[in-house]
């Protein structure tokens, strides 16, 4: 029996240590892909700086751009858009329509005048009248059309000279022998241009062939001690199932059972499960009880801070208070014993005076005192009746 009880023991020892090598193997096993991640984007940074430092190298290499003047991207005038001269009055007809205009009213007007026959007047009267009206409209119609003619054929005489204007300062600008330059400066970037495109795009083929491989090294590092934990979870697995003394949602459990049977809590198995689970729970709700317990004490805590600065505050604010009402009280007994002073001088000045014009020495009345009045004893030595 206890032979039986000691093998037990045994048995929940190594599920218990089985169970802990497990999951270290599975945090190693999540920290090695992190750990790849971190090693991937360093050497990823690493390449792109290099990258950047090749580009920069290269384009140190590369000629000045040459640069045209800037006179050179002037637009050219723009051509004037043509109107719709479709009807437009002729000159030649201008003149025929207006004489035919003014002869029939002329004509009308005369015949208003001569006074005859009244159907024939009546007669020529309409006609004259529809004629004028008929030639008026297409006559101012077609008279706009032509100003619309006139103003293009002027616009268009602007536009010729000012693109001339253009050409020629275009010439002056860009003459053979800058032209010749521009072209053999242009050719000069262009070639360079082009070999920094040739040797940095080979440069930069090097750098990432020998990232892609640094990365697959890498890959191929991690990859080994991936297998190699994920092996080890499943051997441990596999142990931990060959021993089957209790199932995988107690393995946790297995140390706390042992210590039950060795310590004689339990003979059998489920005892000691059960009071294993019993001890769990109540270590748990103990756990919970002193968390809780932590978390009420923070809270009086900051409660008893919040208190004590609030009476730090209000003594402040009472010391402020006594001192303002000292500083006042003391401002007043300033101001009092300055008013007093002031009545006092007041009254010494007012008894003073007469006392002084009274005297027959003062000199005002002919004597030789100016007024020697003593104010603080009401006296004076120099009075004379």
């Amino acid at each position: 029996m206890e032979e039986n009880k000691r093998e037990l023991i045994e048995k929940l020892r190594n599920t218990h240590r089985l169970w802990n090598e497990t999951n270290k193997a599975k945090q190693y096993r999540y920290q090695l892909d992190d750990e790849e991640a971190k090693v991937q984007n360093v050497l990823a940074t690493g390449t792109n700086q290099k990258i950047k430092g090749i580009i920069e190298r290269g384009e140190a290499n590369i000629s000045p751009r040459p640069q045209l003047p800037k006179e050179f991207f002037n637009a050219p005038p723009q051509r004037p858009e043509v109107p719709d001269c479709r009807n437009a009055k002729d000159v030649m007809m201008t003149g025929v329509y207006g004489l035919l205009v003014y002869a029939a009213f002329i004509f009308w007007i005369a015949l208003f005048v001569i006074n005859k026959l009244t159907y024939i007047r009546e007669t020529w009267t309409f006609a004259i009248v529809a004629v004028f009206v008929a030639l008026l409209f297409p006559w101012i119609t077609k008279g706009r059309k032509r100003a619309q003619v006139l103003s293009y054929e002027q616009t268009c005489k602007e536009y010729e000279q000012n693109l001339e204007k253009w050409e020629k300062e275009l010439d002056e600008i860009l003459n053979e022998e800058e032209i010749t330059s521009f072209l053999n400066r242009f050719c000069e970037f262009d070639s360079s241009f082009v070999s920094f495109l040739r040797n940095t795009d080979a440069q930069i083929k090097d750098e990432m062939n020998a990232s892609n491989e640094k990365k697959h090294m890498i890959y191929l590092d991690y990859s080994n001690k991936k297998r190699e934990a994920e092996e080890h979870i499943a051997e441990t697995e596999r142990e931990l199932e060959a021993i089957g003394i209790v199932t995988p949602t107690y393995y946790y459990l297995a140390h706390s059972i042992a210590d039950v049977l060795e310590n004689g809590r339990a003979d059998t198995l489920k005892e000691a499960l059960n009071i294993a689970i019993e001890d769990e729970r109540r270590e748990r709700e103990e756990q919970q009880r002193r968390e809780e317990a932590d978390r009420q004490a923070q809270i009086l805590e900051r409660q008893a801070e919040e208190a004590r600065r609030h009476n730090r505050e209000m003594e402040r604010a009472a010391k402020e208070q006594a001192e303002a009402a000292e500083r006042n009280y003391e401002e007043n007994r300033r101001h009092n014993r300055e008013m007093e002073r002031n009545s006092r001088e007041q009254q010494n000045r007012s008894y003073g005076n007469s006392i002084c014009l009274s005297c027959a020495n003062y000199a005002g009345r002919g004597g030789s005192c100016n007024g020697s009045f003593v104010k603080n004893t009401g006296t004076c030595g120099s009075f004379r009746s």
